[in-house]
């Protein structure tokens, strides 16, 4: 409320209802698979387009930008390491995500085409050692936290399984099996079709990102908005500096565009026309199985 107070020129602010300033908090959580959910938009629209603010410069100011905003303490191997070290800012889909053991933490990609090695985060089955990652997080009245577990060549995304993080006094407890697949030297050499998956590296579509399953899907997503709204949601990857992002009156047209993508996706064909380019697996990859997952009260 002071930020907007502070941000908003005094002719629309002397108007404000606690109803605006709802709409605007809301705007800032824009979500991709269900863009209006909480928005009335009649509110923001009753502002102007943007709903009052600007959103990219209301998430520059208001989210978390270092890990030690969010996180107080790091173990790995049972080893405290400070969390900068590990967990990097990437904006997904789901937000503002601080991740950790990512191949997009790294500047060269050719490290991961054949393993991942060169990630920060390492355990072997035969080292005795408790091999556990251990975060003691931050409360946060403004925001929910929430944690996905995903593999090293992906990213976060809407269809990314996730947990949300109670208040304080529990501690969350995920049991992992992870296994790598990694490759001959000489596979890389082989043409896709032969070897019938892509590395990283090997960029795909119009835009620069690294191949996978999740970049694939998104830009799909981004494709279609472009086409037919014209404007790409402003959240996830900024994946192109020309591509406009849509006001909130923008958003209506996109509400109706991923409304008949859902409806589309429930046609076999349809659905097999629409993402057939990002069934292709990544040759470097992890497989993540959840054993189990528990809350206990903490000491």
């Amino acid at each position: 409320k002071n930020y907007i107070k502070e941000n908003v020129d005094e002719e629309h602010r002397k108007n404000f209802a606690m109803r605006h300033y709802r709409a605007m908090q809301s705007t800032l959580f824009l979500n991709t698979r269900d863009p209006l959910e909480g928005i009335t938009l009649s509110h923001c629209l009753e502002i102007n387009d943007t709903c009052g603010i600007d959103i990219e410069l209301a998430k520059e100011k208001l989210l978390p930008k270092n890990c030690e905003d969010v996180m107080e303490k790091i173990k790995f191997l049972d080893v405290e390491i400070p969390c900068g070290e590990i967990f990097k800012l990437h904006h997904t889909e789901l937000g503002a995500c601080f991740i950790a053991n990512s191949i997009y933490s790294h500047s060269n990609l050719e490290n991961f085409n054949l393993d991942f090695s060169a990630l920060p985060l390492k355990y072997h089955n035969r080292a005795n050692v408790d091999r556990t990652l251990e975060i003691h997080y931050k409360e946060n009245d403004f925001m929910l936290y929430k944690f996905s577990i995903h593999p090293p060549e992906e990213m976060p995304d809407v269809q990314s399984p996730n947990t949300g993080l109670r208040r304080s006094g529990l501690m969350n407890y995920v049991a992992l099996k992870t296994t790598e697949f990694v490759n001959q030297q000489d596979v890389i050499f082989e043409s896709q079709q032969s070897r019938k998956c892509r590395f990283p590296a090997e960029k795909f579509s119009n835009f620069s990102l690294p191949y996978c399953k999740s970049n694939c899907l998104y830009l799909k997503r981004v494709e279609k908005e472009l086409a037919a709204c014209g404007c790409t949601l402003p959240s996830g990857l900024n994946v192109s500096e020309g591509s406009k992002k849509c006001t909130m009156r923008d958003v209506i047209c996109v509400d109706e565009l991923l409304k008949s993508l859902v409806h589309d996706l429930k046609d076999k064909e349809k659905a097999k026309k629409m993402v057939e380019d990002c069934l292709m697996p990544t040759c470097t990859s992890m497989e993540i199985t959840k054993i189990g997952e528990f809350e206990v009260p903490m000491k």
